[in-house]
């Protein structure tokens, strides 16, 4: 048993070393050919401090994908927001700082309210300025009846095909409203009926389903081809559903993470993304290192 450790654990360093070393993903190891990212919102006290040098430190750690929140979206004072100090950057600049930190940013959140019409466009012009290509749409209003899904979806159409006709991608994040049952309908089955595939992308926040009881792997499977992303973040199985899981580092909670990246796979996601939303005193730079070392891990 010794031998086998001591085997298991030369394996793991030198297969670390070499991903870092060379810049290849962890990920890619596990047979899931994409690049690991990272949710800039769980670091937004450390971007807005040094947004240079905390990319680099994250880079620094084994990830090669960003993806942002709009600045200026994100821009308040509630707990949800925090990038203040970044909303007055030229997206010309975020991009040359993002490229310089070795990082590529394919997808940024943005506010519900930064589709509505009388903003759009700017949103637009901010999302081509820093080189995005998906604009995901969060924060949707509350979904409680079938005609606030109705509203919300002839929103969401209405928005892609602005979107669309730019030249880039809506995404929509999961939230816990999506993993409701109204009349007899889940109403993320009843998204997906509404909104066209070719679109509006989904992005999974793993957050979402486990704090609604919903089995992620599970649902992925059923549905091949309309996730585009997952949000990486563990968490232990909530006594009372529908409470809000901070984020735990990969390996620490109750996700079973080989059926979840099997299932990711198995329906052609593409872009994964570490999510660390880590209660104070927390520290989400340790909690990144410690889920991109769980995720080599698995491929040991």
């Amino acid at each position: 048993m010794r031998s086998f450790n001591r085997r298991r654990f030369l394996r793991a360093t030198i297969g670390t070393a070499a991903c870092v070393s060379t810049g290849a993903s962890l990920l890619r190891g596990y047979d899931l050919s994409a690049p690991l990212g990272f949710q800039a919102h769980g670091l937004r006290v450390l971007l807005s401090a040094d947004f240079p040098g905390t990319l680099k430190k994250v880079k620094a750690l084994g990830y090669d994908q960003v993806e942002l929140v709009s600045f200026k979206g994100y821009s308040g004072n509630s707990s949800r927001d925090g990038f203040a100090a970044l909303a007055p950057m030229d997206p010309s600049k975020i991009r040359e700082v993002i490229d310089d930190s070795g990082l590529v940013a394919p997808s940024c959140h943005f506010k519900f309210t930064e589709f509505e019409d009388d903003v759009i466009d700017s949103t637009i012009e901010w999302a081509h300025g820093v080189g995005v290509k998906y604009m995901v749409a969060v924060d949707l209003p509350a979904m409680n009846t079938t005609e606030d899904c109705d509203a919300t979806f002839e929103k969401v159409n209405r928005f892609a095909d602005r979107v669309v006709n730019s030249g880039l991608q809506l995404g929509h994040h999961t939230q816990p409203d999506d993993w409701k049952t109204i009349d007899g309908n889940l109403v993320m089955d009843w998204f997906l009926e509404s909104i066209d595939s070719r679109h509006c992308q989904m992005e999974l926040d793993l957050e979402s389903t486990m704090t609604m009881g919903v089995d992620g792997a599970d649902y992925l499977q059923k549905h091949p081809d309309r996730f585009f992303a997952l949000h990486l973040r563990d968490a232990k199985t909530p006594a009372t559903l529908g409470k809000y899981l901070n984020s735990l580092p990969l390996g620490a909670g109750d996700i079973d993470w080989k059926k979840m990246f099997q299932a990711a796979k198995s329906a052609h996601v593409s872009k994964y993304f570490v999510e660390m939303e880590i209660a104070a005193p927390g520290d989400p730079i340790d909690a990144l290192r410690i889920s991109a070392d769980y995720i080599h891990s698995l491929v040991v």
